[in-house]
């Protein structure tokens, strides 16, 4: 009996031997499938790698003249069958079709009086408002009644047409005004002009239910009918630390990035020619920006409140830096100004408490009011030669800053300009000067000596009403220092 059970069991163990691994029907031998440890550590599991599919589009719904079509752009794996991305697309919406004023399409009918435009004297106009609509599409022609070639959109021309659901413009307008279509709470789709150069504050909607976007990489679009990554509208997903920009955007829209507490870089691509009002305001993890050669517009408070940002680098292309554009960057340390920066508007760098140094471009001509002031570290400044003026309260409240050398051709210090620069001793003021504004440095209590190159025809008044003013003797640098700071602090100063 024993030895029969040996036996058996050698048996079984030899047909089990033979068929692990082989085919019972051919014999022949089945490769072995990729396996990984099982996750609770108790056996293994296959391990599958999709291999995605080229995409196929699903739930589509052709445009017409009345509404956007779309569909949902799908990839598949080809093993598997596993679905493996989807992303929505937006169609445009036709253009009406118009023979004797009626759209062939739908049955729409134009009216010729539905525009108002304003001629702008060399062949082009701008559509300044609406006379009246038959419809609620908006398709804004390419020429005006006269013949004008429509070549921008006025401030505020929709403003508050609620009747407004979808707009389509040429590719000849270049401009579109602020709140140009501010209230137009039911707009759900707008097609842009291709050759857009400049977009004003809240000039296109981008709150209405149901808006029809274009999508990318986290990130709603609204485009024109060849581009729809025109401009960057908005975020979809805010919880994401980077997101890569459609390398066809231009235009970074206002509040498109605004209080992203998540978002730590952000490099924008060669195509984007302007940065929103508020884009990335209270972004307070950002702590990297690169910024473009082909950026012209860097608009009011586009990077205020940013505290992790360290450095930036502003290329030359640009032309103004808006207004509290870097304000209360507390973190940023070093500012790259290129050449060809012409203005520095109000407040741009406000409260900018770790600024050390910088160099303004030669191309600068206007440097706005408090544009560097409260940064407290800020210990030297390079001032262009062709500045003609330093705006109030500009450099107000820098108590690092020991010295600073006037441009040659500046021609008034504005009010407040340097108060309380507590660490400056000494300055030069240029032949060209002719207007020292009340309390220009005051509170600068290091100051001992105040040099004018031009010692004949300083006068200083009292009050607005103040005609004639009173002689004031310039020539001794030291009671010029008292005067300034104190004697006379708070009188205009002029040159006749």
């Amino acid at each position: 009996m024993k030895r029969f059970l040996i036996v058996f069991l050698t048996v079984v163990f030899m047909l089990a031997l033979c068929s692990c691994g082989e085919s019972v029907a051919t014999g022949t031998t089945e490769p072995p499938e990729t396996s990984v440890p099982d996750a609770s550590g108790g056996g293994e599991t296959t391990e599958h790698i999709h291999i995605p599919s080229n995409a196929v589009r699903e739930n589509e719904t052709d445009p017409t003249c009345k509404n956007v079509g779309g569909y949902d752009e799908v990839v598949y794996c080809t093993e598997c069958g596993d679905e493996l991305a989807r992303r929505s697309k937006v169609e445009p919406a036709l253009p009406h079709r118009y023979v004797e004023n009626v759209c062939t399409a739908c049955g729409d009918q134009q009216s010729k009086s539905v525009f108002r435009f304003t001629s702008n004297g060399d062949g082009t106009c701008t559509l300044s408002g609406l006379v009246k609509c038959d419809g609620d599409f908006i398709d804004i022609p390419s020429t005006s009644p006269s013949g004008e070639t429509v070549t921008a959109i006025a401030s505020r021309a929709f403003y508050n047409q609620n009747f407004i659901s979808h707009v389509r413009m040429p590719d000849t307008v270049t401009s579109i005004g602020a709140d140009a279509f501010a209230f137009c709470a039911n707009i759900t789709s707008i097609v842009l002009s291709d050759n857009l150069t400049s977009l004003g504050s809240t000039s296109i909607p981008q709150a209405s239910y149901g808006f029809a976007y274009n999508e990318y990489d986290g990130a709603y679009y609204i485009g024109s009918e060849s581009n729809p990554y025109l401009v960057l509208a908005k975020l979809k997903d805010s919880s994401r630390s980077s997101y890569k920009i459609h390398e066809d955007t231009r235009f970074i829209y206002n509040h498109a990035f605004s209080s992203n507490k998540n978002l730590t870089g952000i490099a924008l691509p060669d195509s984007v020619i302007s940065i929103g009002a508020n884009a990335f305001i209270n972004c307070s993890s950002l702590s990297e920006v690169i910024l473009p050669s082909s950026l012209t517009v860097i608009e009011g408070n586009a990077f205020s409140h940013c505290s992790s940002l360290t450095s930036v680098s502003i290329p030359g292309s640009v032309k103004s830096i808006g207004v509290n554009a870097f304000a209360f960057c507390n973190s940023l340390e070093r500012v790259e100004l290129g050449e060809g920066i012409e203005s520095i508007e109000s407040n741009a760098f406000y409260f900018c408490g770790k600024l050390k140094g910088v160099t303004l471009p030669s191309s600068l001509r206007t440097l706005g009011d408090s544009a560097f002031s409260d940064c407290s570290s800020l210990a030297s400044v390079s001032l262009p030669t062709d500045l003609a003026v330093i705006e109030r309260g500009a450099f107000s409240r820098c108590k690092s800053l020991a010295e600073i050398t006037m441009p040659e051709r500046l021609t008034s210090i504005g009010y407040m300009a340097f108060s309380d620069c507590t660490a400056l001793k000494s300055i030069t003021i240029p032949a060209t000067v002719k207007l020292i504004d009340n309390y220009a440095f005051q509170g600068c209590n290091a100051l001992e000596s105040v040099t004018f190159e031009c010692t004949e025809g300083w006068r200083y008044f009292r009050l607005i009403t103040d005609t004639e003013g009173t002689a004031v003797d310039v020539t001794v640098p030291t009671d010029n220092a008292r005067y300034l700071l104190r004697t006379y602090r708070d009188y205009e100063w002029r040159r006749s």
